[in-house]
């Protein structure tokens, strides 16, 4: 199963899903190149999941407010890839984005993370959340030529939102 779009805006929220949930397992994979998002640049959802041997691949995409690839609370297993580049967040979370209570980055298994040319206007350069848990598997994160004011490439929000004071694992 596959998703591919390009060119997608939406003006009040996430351009090519906002969901609740989004589940991907098997060897599904979601392409997107050029979008816009006045909430995130592409996937906006409470839960974002991936399983097994998916892959997301996410090019030149703009977020108003965080998260230019995925927005929500991201958990990654199996052999999942996560490829983003040229990401914006507006404010947070240049490519991936755990911006809203409760939300966070798990990665379990021989996942690979791969950010390159990634902003965020605040925090976050490549991946802000709430806690951030990369203590599962032999994964692979790679983050290449982001920026931000605060945490150049990783920055996690406490309890309590105050910045810089999540876990990282």
């Amino acid at each position: 199963a596959s998703i591919e779009a390009s060119n997608v805006n939406a003006t009040g929220g996430a351009s090519i899903a906002a969901t609740g949930n989004l589940t991907m397992r098997d060897t599904s994979k979601i392409t997107g190149i050029g979008g816009w998002g006045a909430d995130s640049g592409f996937i906006g959802c409470t839960n974002f999941e991936m399983y097994d041997a998916t892959r997301l691949y996410c090019q030149d995409s703009y977020a108003d407010n965080c998260g230019g690839c995925v927005l929500g609370n991201m958990r990654f297993e199996g052999t999942a890839t996560v490829i983003a580049r040229n990401m914006t967040g507006h404010a947070l979370g240049g490519a991936l984005c755990g911006g809203y209570p409760g939300q966070n980055l798990t990665v379990r298994g021989d996942v690979t993370i791969d950010v390159e040319g990634s902003s965020a206007g605040l925090y976050g350069g490549a991946l802000m959340a709430h806690a951030i848990d990369l203590s599962g598997g032999k994964f692979n994160v790679s983050l290449r030529g982001t920026t931000a004011p605060c945490g150049g490439a990783i920055a996690t929000l406490d309890a309590d939102n105050r910045w810089g004071g999540g876990p990282v694992t």
